[in-house]
């Protein structure tokens, strides 16, 4: 009874979490029209390892698409990834949003290959990452159901994609938001910490600025 009662709580957080997560698809779906109808033009905000006109790719990146199907695919896997780490709250949401779209970030611009490597791929992976480790360190029953079901219906498919060799996937994003991901998990409360600080200087900022 106390495992079906979990499942039904969890359930009711994810239905309760699914219009934050539409909306910041339906966001990026607005980026990716824009982007389609520039040219795709937008894409040069993407992540341009070791120069300089690459850093705000860190935080854009996820935004940025480079075509419908790429778009479309990374919708379906982002809510359900982001779907299962709800369940953890919305602050742990967002703080592993953060975490995982700057420290992947960093990664690919420190090392990936010359390109401008754009997707939500990373942040996704990440997710996944995070969710596998925190099952195996911690291994809360809602916790090890999510890690199966991630596992199964979409660890595969996150697999294979980063295998190398295919074109105009970056390879590299993909591995430093499954590093990202672990890192967080491992290490939550100290980055929940760096993120809060962070996100307090912000505000802070914006407040002086009168923004």
């Amino acid at each position: 009874m106390q495992i079906l009662d979990e499942l039904l709580n969890a359930l009711q957080t994810i239905e309760g979490n699914v219009p934050t997560l539409i909306g910041i698809i339906a966001s990026a779906w607005i980026v990716q029209v824009t982007n389609m109808l520039l040219g795709y033009r937008l894409n040069i905000f993407g992540i341009i390892p070791r120069h300089v006109i690459g850093i705000p790719g860190i935080v854009l990146s996820p935004w940025l698409h480079g075509s419908i199907n790429h778009i479309f695919m990374n919708s379906l896997f982002f809510f359900a990834m982001a779907g299962l780490v709800s369940l953890h709250g919305m602050q742990t949401f967002v703080i592993l949003s953060i975490s995982i779209t700057l420290i992947s970030g960093v990664l690919v611009w420190l090392f990936a290959r010359m390109a401008s490597h754009v997707g939500a791929s990373g942040l996704i992976m990440g997710y996944w990452s995070f969710i596998m480790v925190k099952a195996y360190f911690d291994p809360q029953f809602i916790d090890v159901i999510s890690a199966v079901l991630g596992a199964y219906y979409f660890g595969i498919d996150l697999l294979a994609s980063v295998a190398p060799g295919k074109s105009g996937v970056s390879v590299e994003g993909h591995v430093a938001g499954l590093i990202a991901g672990a890192v967080t998990a491992v290490w939550y409360p100290t980055v929940c910490q760096v993120v809060t600080m962070m996100l307090a200087d912000l505000f802070n900022v914006l407040l002086i600025c009168g923004l």
